[in-house]
Formats: C-alpha cells, structure tokens, sequence
C-alpha cells in the first residue's frame, strides 16, 4: 500500500506539471489539449463554422482583402492542379476563386497553366501562399503568390470588374524552390516591393540554373517586365526557407526580414543597410520542423517581437534592444514528433485588451487518415491558457488568418485544410459583447 501510495503522488504530480505547461497528447488519433476546458478570467468565444470551398484538388494558402472595393474583406483561394489528384479536373491548369464578404463566388482564373513561364512541367501547376498587392498602383488590389511547381512568382491583375477574368502577369520567372512570399516598401520608394523565401527544391523541369536556398527581394519598378531580383542571402545558413516577414525590427526606418529554416532549425533577420543586408542569427530558438512565424507587438512597447513556432511548441522572442538581444518566453509546448506548428497569428480574440496565439497544426505523413486542426491560447492574466477551436481527424492544417469578416468588432479566423480535404473555412468569433 505504501509502494501504491507512493506512485500515486508521483503521477500526480507529473500530471499537474503537464497540465501547467499545456501539453498536448496524441490519443485516439487527435492532438487533445488539456482535460477541461481552462477557467479564464475573460469570456471565452465560440466559434460557428461555415465552409467557404471544400473538395479542391489541391489547396496551399489564400488571402484575406477588400478585393471589390466595398469596404468589406473577402477572400481568395486556388484549386491547384496535381496529376495525382486529377478526380474532378478534366484540364490541367490553376483555377483562382473569390468569396466576397455577401458570400458570392466568382471564377477569376481559369486553368492557367503558365505557359509564359519557362519551366517544362507539365503534370503539376501549382499556385500557392498567396497576398494582397496592389502592384500597379490603380487602387485595386492585385493578388500575387509563387508558382512553386514552375519556379515562379505571378501576379494576376485585378480587372475592377466581377465579371472579367483576372489577367497574370510575370513577377519573376527564375526563382527555383520559391515557397513563400510578404511584401513591403523595400527602397522606400513608395510603391510595394516583395521579399520571398526558397528552399532547396530539386526536381524534374528546373531550369538550367543553380539551385540556392534563402531570401531575395523583387524590385517594383512599376513597369510590366519582369522585377529585378536583389539577394539577401543564399548561403548555406538555409535549406527548407519557410518563415519571411517584413517589419522594421531595429526601428531605424528601413524594412528589415524575419527568416527562419523549418529543416536546420536556424531563425535569423536581416538589417537593411545602404550598401546591403546583414544577418544576424537568434541562438536561443530554433525551428525545426515547424512552418510560418509571426512580427508582432506582443507586450505593446512599441518594438517588433517574433512568435515562432518550433518543434514541439511556440516562442515568444521578445525583442529587447532593437533586435541586439532577446527573451525568450516559452508560450506552450507539446510532445509530439510527427506533429508540427504549420502557422502562427496574434490577435485580441476575446476583446480582454490582451493579445491571444492562434496556431494551425498538421501532421507529417502520407497516410490515410492524419491529424490537424486550430489552436488558441489565451493571454489571460494568470497565465497563458489553450483550448481547442477544431481538430480534424483526416486532414492537414495548414495556414490561418485572422480578421474581422463579419463587421461586428471582433475577430474572426479563416483556415486552409491540405490533404486529404483541401478545404478553406470561415469561424466566425460568437463573442457576446
């Protein structure tokens, strides 16, 4: 009995340290969170859920903007085309969509199979991780992304109009293993240039040029030729480029670029000088295995912080002194190898004047049935707390947005399911207020 007694105390108490930290157990094929529902000190919201497309071919970002110019957010998203998934698509091609915010669906691409571009590839267009850019100046928001599949970034020009296709246009056509992309005025020269990460990505119909890894950035030059390509660094410091985000980070008045590596583990920014880019890479984290950070004001003093996402959790970096020095802040953690933090966003979910953490997650593998699914966790004043908005049993999450969609002052969460589903989801935030 007093062995029993024993080891009762001792599962006790490593169950109690579990629940502190928040760590997530992987049963019955789902990523549970902690037992009961945490007790905060401000309302908890629900969320309804409403399917904005569903049964795609294939499914990697969207984009949330007032496309039409009615005050309101809509939402754009791409049906990518893969010959291993080719059910319901007779024509090969990428076909782009619009949802606006009334809930009317519009076609505004049409298998385009990027024969302007030069790479051969023939069994797979890819359209991906797209972003709102007005890139020629008229007022109307453009919608850009990278071609993964033809080492590319396209625009697709906004015609003003609902019932007009939207024409591409050639960003670039010579970036090999371009994956993602975030936008700024770069050279201050008033119009919005792009940053876009790479990953070693060799393949069948590369073009005849060597493969680097890293970060560049693409001159706007408000002309319709291609934009000029300015690199950041190709060095072997990256392999798997995922994370790029613009943001002043020493708050000397030139844009600067978060970067992290999801296969090394290594995050690093770069300061903007006149004469060039210098890295500086932050020691204390790593983020290995996991995809998208975030640039963000968590403690409101005024400087850019990092929320990173990294293998088996999520840091708060904080930044210190312009970027010379970080904090670290461990926000939550969890134990599982094949799942991994897709992307992270920072917003007041629950109107508290606190800034809360969505993640997406998924997992890593090619099996039937694979997990993923949102998760908040919330700043409360005794410490930061998480609860479960969906987990879905079959397919991977990967991506999330946050925004008001509905007008009514707080926000709401758009999400993109992968495989198997392939699917964009709208959670409107219930919150009483």
């Amino acid at each position: 009995m007093k062995r029993f007694g024993y080891s009762f105390l001792v599962f006790i108490v490593i169950l109690f340290i579990g629940v502190q930290l928040g760590l997530f157990k992987h049963q019955n094929n789902s990523l549970e969170l902690n037992s009961n529902t945490p007790e905060l000190s401000s309302p908890l919201p629900d969320f309804t859920q409403y399917d904005i497309a569903s049964g795609l071919s294939y499914l990697y970002g969207f984009s949330l903007a007032d496309y039409n110019n009615d005050g309101k957010i809509d939402i754009s998203y791409f049906d990518s085309y893969t010959h291993l998934r080719k059910v319901f698509r007779k024509i090969p091609g990428v076909n782009g969509y619009l949802t606006s915010n009334s809930g009317k669906k519009s076609t505004i691409v049409i298998n385009d199979n990027f024969s302007y571009l030069s790479s051969d590839v023939t069994s797979i267009f890819l359209f991906e991780r797209h972003i709102p850019v007005d890139i020629n100046n008229d007022g109307w928001l453009d919608i850009v992304g990278v071609a993964n599949s033809h080492e590319g970034v396209v625009a697709y020009i906004n015609p003003a109009s609902e019932n007009k296709v939207w024409q591409p246009r050639v960003i670039t056509n010579n970036v090999p293993g371009v994956i993602n992309i975030d936008s700024a005025d770069i050279d201050g020269d008033g119009d919005e240039d792009l940053f876009i990460s790479l990953r070693y990505q060799p393949g069948p119909g590369q073009l005849k040029v060597e493969l680097k890894s890293g970060v560049r950035w693409l001159e706007n030059t408000q002309s319709t030729d291609e934009w000029p390509i300015h690199e950041i660094d190709s060095s072997d410091f990256f392999y798997d480029t995922r994370t790029v985000k613009a943001g002043d980070i020493n708050q000397d008045g030139l844009t600067d670029v978060l970067v992290s590596d999801s296969n090394n583990g290594n995050v690093a920014w770069f300061s903007q000088h006149p004469d060039g880019w210098e890295r500086h890479k932050i020691t204390e984290i790593d983020a290995k295995m996991a995809h998208y950070g975030e640039l963000f004001d968590l403690d409101s003093d005024g400087d850019l912080d990092i929320i990173m996402p990294r293998k088996g959790g999520i840091d708060w970096v904080e930044n210190i002194q312009q970027g010379v020095t970080w904090k670290i802040h461990k926000i939550i953690a969890f134990e599982e190898d094949d799942v991994f933090i897709t992307e992270v966003k920072v917003g007041d979910i629950n109107l508290d004047n606190r800034n809360d953490i969505i993640f997406s997650y998924g997992e890593f593998s090619t099996k039937k049935n694979i997990i993923g699914g949102i998760i908040t966790v919330m700043n409360d004043p005794s410490g930061w707390k998480s609860f479960d908005v969906y987990t879905d049993k079959y397919s991977r999450m990967v991506g999330l947005n946050i925004v008001d969609f509905d007008n009514d002052g707080d926000l709401d969460i758009v999400s993109n399911l992968e495989y198997h589903a392939n699917r964009i989801t709208l959670w409107i935030n219930e919150l009483v207020h």
